[in-house]
């Protein structure tokens, strides 16, 4: 007597099993997931709003006139510049920076924001303004 074939594929049992087992990796992979993902948004924030900085010292090398940077360049006056970050972020300094037509910073105090909530302190003490992160 032939033996019945069986027919190809899984069971719903076994597909069952393989979908629990990954819920359960996927429930202990998220968390570190996301807050892996949100160290590394606050690092670029970091380093852009170093790029820019830098950027504008070069300009104000360059034209030979002094860069004024302040969160609210309203309030700083109409040459005033502000640096822009991603949705979400901002930020605030003790000062406006200004930075002198040879590219040489005063040191000022930021602070970074998330949300509204403060994410990173940061300190800019030598005259390149290169700031240091004082968290």
């Amino acid at each position: 007597m032939p033996r019945p074939r069986r027919k190809a594929g899984y069971s719903v049992l076994e597909v069952l099993i393989v979908l629990a087992i990954m819920a359960m990796a996927s429930a202990i992979v998220m968390p570190r997931g996301l807050a892996l993902l949100d160290r590394v948004m606050t690092h670029v924030v970091f380093f852009e709003l170093q790029r820019e900085v830098s950027d504008l010292r070069r300009e104000a090398y360059r034209t030979e006139s002094p860069v004024t940077v302040a969160a609210d360049p309203a309030a700083a006056g109409p040459e005033a510049r502000a640096l822009t970050l991603p949705k979400s972020w901002s930020y605030r300094l003790n000062r406006p920076l200004l930075i002198t037509a040879g590219g040489v910073c005063e040191a000022v105090a930021a602070e970074v924001f998330r949300d509204g909530a403060s994410v990173m302190h940061l300190v800019s003490e030598d005259r390149s303004c290169r700031f240091i992160r004082r968290d």
